[in-house]
């Protein structure tokens, strides 16, 4: 499955979907990071993050997400490079 992603300029709230799942639960590990867990096989299957460009820029995500074994800074930095040309 490719990536898909979503960003919402309003919230400032980008969700990234790695894995599809029908059931899953969602756990905040940050006061702005959302992991989306598989109810059956407890693999990350999503991320959502509040306040992006503040989180991303004080480097927030790179300390809290080193333990999981995300690929998903190339995807967040092409996401926050693209709202900033936009």
């Amino acid at each position: 499955m490719k990536r898909k992603h979503g960003y919402s300029p309003k919230g400032d709230v980008v969700y990234i979907k790695l894995k599809d799942s029908k059931s899953k639960y969602g756990d905040m590990i940050d006061d702005n990071i959302i992991l989306f867990f598989d109810d059956d096989t407890d693999e990350i299957v999503g991320i959502e993050i509040l306040s992006f460009k503040k989180t991303l820029e004080k480097g927030i995500l790179e300390k809290k997400l080193k333990n999981y074994n995300l690929n998903i800074f190339d995807d967040l930095k092409k996401i926050y490079y693209e709202m900033n040309v936009n």
